[in-house]
Formats: C-alpha cells, structure tokens, sequence
C-alpha cells in the first residue's frame, strides 16, 4: 500500500517503540494538530506498545525530537475515555418489514452509535420500529445488534427501574458494557456515563415539569416559567442541566430521587 502526502496538508511524525520498531503518524495542519498527535501516541500505548521517542519529520527530512509529555494537550488525551471507532450500518426495520440503511460510526468502547447519515425515507403509511446496527466480521460477515435511542418516546426502559435505564447503571458501576448499542441526540454524550447520565437528565425533567410550581421553581426562575409554553419545559431543564457540572446535577438528581415518592411516575 502507497500513501502519498502534500506536505503543505499534512505534518509528519516518527515514532520510535520497543524493540527499535517504527511507526509513522501523519497529522492535518490544523487547529486540533497538537491534540490529535498527543491522541495518537496515546493509543500506541493503551495498544501496549512503550512509546520511546517522537521525532517531528521536516519536508526536507530533517527529524526533531519531541517531548509531547509536556505537553498539554498530551495531558488532556490521557484523560480521555478509550475508544475504537469503526465504519457500520445504521438499520431501521418499518412496520412493513422493509428496512432503511444508513451508514455511521460507532465506538466499540462504549456501544455508543453517531454520525448516522440521512438516507431514504418511509412510505406515509408505514412506521419505523426497531433500529440496530450490523458491523462487519473479517470476512466481512454481518453481525447485527439491537440499538436503543435515548430519545424514544415509545421505549420503556429509560425510567428507573427500566431495562435500558437499569442496565445502563450497571455497566457504569461494574465498567461493562451493556448488551444493547445507543445512540443519543446529545452529540457530546460520548462514553457509557454520559448517557446514562442524559436518562438521568430526562427522567428529572420530566419530573420537574409535572412539579408544582413551588417545585419547578427551585431550578427555573419564574419569568422563564411564566413565559414558556409547558411543553417547551421538558426542553429548558434538559438544557440547564447539561451546561450544570456533573457533581451539581448528581446531587439535584438524588435529592429528588431520595425525597420524592413518586419520583419516576410523573
């Protein structure tokens, strides 16, 4: 295989690893350069590879040690949860039995599924149903996997005490992996306690906008109440809540969790 490179798009690095094996890594000259070379080395690692030296490699050859453990944003892709990202099929079953493909992405790491590209539509007389994602085998078979969407009205195991909900809860506490995949409308909803902390976020929302006034209260002012149409409420505290951080939002959620009886049936 044979890769050519415009120097002036991308910058190109040489990595040294035990046992005098090589790799090399290129970049795209932009912004995100530092971060997504700092990311790549990283993964090198958590491959089990022992990264030795990092030369950045000069059109002319030239090559110039690095010391990205200095860096910042080296740090800051230590910090980030592990992921293996690959190329799959989204797939919508319709009542009819017919069914919609799309392509998209999904990180092994964490069954989350993204990017989901638009393709075809529904006749008017029919519905979608259920939704998985096929990734493909080494010989390129089919393996096909039931996937959840944190916004389905009509799923019923997002509230606690629910499949999806519960199941969801036990793959954060025991680092596991659930046995369905998810998709979430919040594209920064990246690992397994994201999402289970976005049903957390809905489940409170909802409760909250059923809540006395008195209630409500205690987290939207009142002009922002008094001016918004009900159904729009849902809405307004989910969006409060993801800009909270995460210690402020566990601690409103088991407040209410701890001293609502009905805390889930709103």
């Amino acid at each position: 295989m044979t890769t050519v490179y415009d120097m002036n798009d991308v910058s190109l690095y040489r990595v040294r690893l035990d046992q005098k094996d090589y790799r090399w890594i290129a970049v795209t000259k932009d912004d995100n350069e530092a971060i997504e070379l700092c990311r790549a080395i990283v993964r090198l690692e958590r491959e089990g590879h022992i990264v030795q030296d990092v030369f950045a490699v000069s059109p002319n050859g030239v090559s110039v040690a690095m010391n990205l453990r200095g860096f910042k944003e080296f740090r800051q892709a230590e910090k980030e949860p592990e992921t293996k990202v690959v190329d799959a099929m989204f797939r919508r079953y319709c009542a009819s039995g017919a069914y919609l493909d799309s392509h998209c992405k999904v990180d092994l790491c964490s069954h989350r599924v993204f990017d989901v590209e638009i393709c075809g539509a529904i006749a008017d007389d029919d519905e979608i149903g259920e939704c998985d994602v096929v990734l493909h085998g080494e010989n390129d078979e089919e393996y096909e996997y039931e996937t959840i969407l944190l916004d389905d009205e009509c799923e019923c195991g997002l509230e606690p005490g629910g499949r999806v909900f519960e199941a969801l809860k036990k793959a954060c506490k025991e680092h596991a992996l659930p046995d369905f995949y998810w998709k979430c409308p919040d594209k920064d909803a990246k690992t397994l306690d994201d999402a289970y902390r976005y049903l957390k976020q809905g489940v409170l929302a909802e409760y909250l906008a059923s809540a006395d006034l008195d209630v409500l209260l205690t987290v939207l002012d009142k002009r922002t109440v008094s001016r918004e149409p009900e159904y729009r409420l849902p809405a307004l505290l989910m969006e409060k809540f993801k800009y909270m951080s995460v210690k402020k939002f566990d601690e409103l959620y088991e407040s209410y969790a701890k001293s609502s009886d009905n805390f889930t049936h709103y």
